[in-house]
C-alpha cells in the first residue's frame, strides 16, 4: 500500500514537470518569433559542407577554392560529355589550392586536399604532410600571425594523359600526369624596408602529380613530388 501512495502522489509531480518543459519551450519559439518579427529579417543558416557529384567544400574555403569547386562541379555535370581532362585539371587546381593554402586552417592538423587523394591513401598522405609540408605551421603563425599565412590565389595545371595504366597496390587505373605552378597571395612590405613581411619566394611553387581515373568514375590524385603519397 505504501509503494502505490508513493507512485500516486509522485504522478502529479511528473504531469507538472512537463508542464513546465512545455511552457518553457513555447516561451522560446515566442521569444525567437518576437525578435524576428522586431527585426524584420530572418537568418539563413549556410551549411557546412557543399557538396557535387564526387567532392565537398567547406564555407572556411577560399574565394579561390569555391571557384574552382563550382567549375569542376559544371564540368562533373555533363556527364554524357565528359571532358575528363578538363575534371582533371581542376581536381588537380582544388588539391593543390587546398594542399598549399594555410590561411584557413586551424592548425598542422588540418590537412587540405584529402579528399583528393587516393582513397586506401589518405592517413598516409596526411602524415606526409602533417611532418613536412605543414611541419612549421605553428612556428609561422608565432612569427608573423595568422593574417599573414600562405594563401593559393591561383593556380595552372597542364594535363597529360598517360598510356597503360597506373598500378597500385588497391588496382590498376587509367592515369594522367599533371605539372601546376602555384601563386600566392602578396603581403605588404615591412615598414622602413624594403623585405616583405612573408616572401612567398620561399613557398613551393611548382608540382608534379598523378592523377587516375578510378572504376566509378573518380579522379584522384595517387602521387606528387614524384613519390607515392602512400605505399
Amino acid at each position: 500500500m505504501e509503494a502505490n501512495s508513493k507512485k500516486t502522489n509522485t504522478l502529479p509531480v511528473f504531469i507538472i514537470l512537463i508542464l513546465a518543459v512545455v511552457c518553457m519551450v513555447f516561451i522560446g519559439i515566442n521569444v525567437v518569433k518576437t525578435m524576428a518579427n522586431s527585426t524584420g529579417t530572418s537568418t539563413t543558416i549556410k551549411p557546412e559542407v557543399i557538396e557535387n557529384k564526387f567532392y565537398t567544400i567547406k564555407n572556411t574555403a577560399t574565394a579561390y577554392q569555391k571557384e574552382l569547386f563550382d567549375e569542376l562541379t559544371l564540368v562533373l555535370s555533363d556527364e554524357e560529355n565528359l571532358d575528363k581532362n578538363k575534371a582533371v585539371e581542376l581536381v588537380s587546381k582544388a588539391f593543390v589550392a587546398d594542399v598549399f593554402t594555410w590561411s584557413n586552417k586551424d592548425g598542422n592538423y588540418d590537412v587540405g586536399g584529402i579528399q583528393y587523394v587516393y582513397g586506401d591513401m589518405h592517413l598516409t598522405f596526411k602524415d606526409m604532410v602533417i611532418n613536412t609540408l605543414y611541419a612549421n605551421f605553428d612556428l609561422t603563425v608565432a612569427q608573423y600571425g595568422r593574417d599573414y599565412l600562405p594563401e593559393v590565389i591561383a593556380v595552372t595545371a597542364d594535363v597529360y594523359p598517360q598510356e597503360g595504366e597506373f598500378v597500385t597496390s588497391f588496382g590498376s587505373h587509367p592515369y594522367y600526369y599533371v605539372y601546376a605552378t602555384i601563386d600566392y597571395k602578396e603581403y605588404e612590405l615591412i615598414e622602413g624596408s624594403t623585405d616583405k613581411i612573408v616572401d612567398t619566394n620561399d613557398w613551393v611553387k611548382t608540382i608534379s602529380l598523378y592523377v587516375v581515373e578510378k572504376d566509378d568514375g573518380r579522379f584522384e590524385i595517387v602521387e606528387l613530388y614524384g613519390y607515392p603519397v602512400g605505399e
